[in-house]
């Protein structure tokens, strides 16, 4: 969306050619004017990125295209320019299957290199944290060119592309892939351990029933203790506790969040980011609680049930 037909060239457009200027007019720099309206244009994208409506998970149910948005949209413009996003996959996408934070298609290449960057920012400073700050400081050495990384442009990037919500998104979703790939490491360290105390339990227990000269070679002491060893390595990689019955409540899928899908893990992370102001949810049933609780009566009497429950 170009600008340049609103900008003024330093001369009043009042004045007509041949006419003499009036002295006591103040004019308006050009420089001023460039960034009177590139302000402009900023608070409508900052206006509309804060207006996005959301789910439970703070995050968006749909995003504005950019590019279909003009200088001062009126609310049908507004509704045409809006793209929802969909949860079929745990993730925010769009119809295509695209994730919110991949290369949107009206997205300049130089705007998404810059946004890539922004993501890879924590690794690269190994802060932790993102910043538009550290990303200008960091440009040369993030491989971005530096007038990619000007404060306004940044701004503009940052409101019009969404990056406050594609950057959530892809840490919740990286967040849930880590932890699920730490899940399938460890079946697979347990397994290992499994299969490996089975064949020297099998070695050890051949060697007990055949060899005549055991008690000479070895001590009971250490065998019993190789013997039990073996058997809590082999309880632990199934899932068992190493010294008596499995605590684990329903086996696989526990409270450790083994088994459990991507999507879930995804969902369970964003609950937990969401912010307090807009994470309490209270139904109809919370109200009717806290109403019955509020009348010194009716909660003397809940009192005195729950002690008589947990003392029965």
């Amino acid at each position: 969306m170009n600008n340049d037909t609103d900008i003024d060239t330093g001369t009043d457009s009042s004045t007509t050619e041949g006419s003499e200027q009036d002295p006591n007019q103040v004019l308006i720099p050009q420089t001023h004017r460039v960034v009177s309206v590139y302000s402009g244009r900023l608070e409508l994208l900052e206006k509309l990125a804060s207006e996005l409506p959301t789910n439970e998970f703070g995050l968006p149910l749909g995003i504005y295209r950019l590019d279909l948005v003009p200088e001062e949209p009126t609310t049908e413009e507004l509704r045409n320019a809006f793209v929802p996003l969909t949860y079929n996959e745990g993730f925010p996408s769009f119809a295509d299957g695209r994730a919110l934070w991949a290369h949107l298609p009206y997205e300049p290449p130089e705007a998404f290199q810059v946004f890539d960057a922004y993501l890879r920012l924590p690794l690269h400073t190994g802060g932790g944290t993102r910043s538009l700050f550290d990303l200008t400081a960091n440009a040369r050495a993030l491989g971005i060119p530096s007038n990619t990384v000007e404060p306004e442009t940044l701004q503009h990037y940052y409101f019009g592309y969404f990056w406050d919500y594609r950057v959530k998104a892809y840490d919740l979703w990286s967040a849930a892939s880590r932890r699920k790939a730490q899940e399938l490491h460890a079946i697979e360290t347990l397994d290992s351990h499994y299969f490996a105390s089975r064949r020297l339990m099998k070695r050890l227990m051949t060697y007990l029933e055949d060899e005549e000269e055991f008690w000479d070679l070895m001590t009971p002491k250490v065998a019993i203790d190789f013997f039990n060893k073996l058997v809590s390595t082999q309880r632990i990689s199934t899932g068992l506790n190493a010294a008596g019955p499995s605590t684990r409540a329903g086996g696989a899928g526990g409270d450790n969040g083994e088994g459990t899908s991507v999507e879930i893990l995804f969902r369970n992370l964003a609950q937990q980011n969401v912010d307090a102001r807009e994470g309490i949810t209270i139904d109809q049933s919370t109200e009717v609680l806290q109403q019955a609780l509020d009348d010194p009566q009716t909660a003397a009497m809940a009192q005195e049930l729950i002690i008589k429950l947990n003392t029965g």
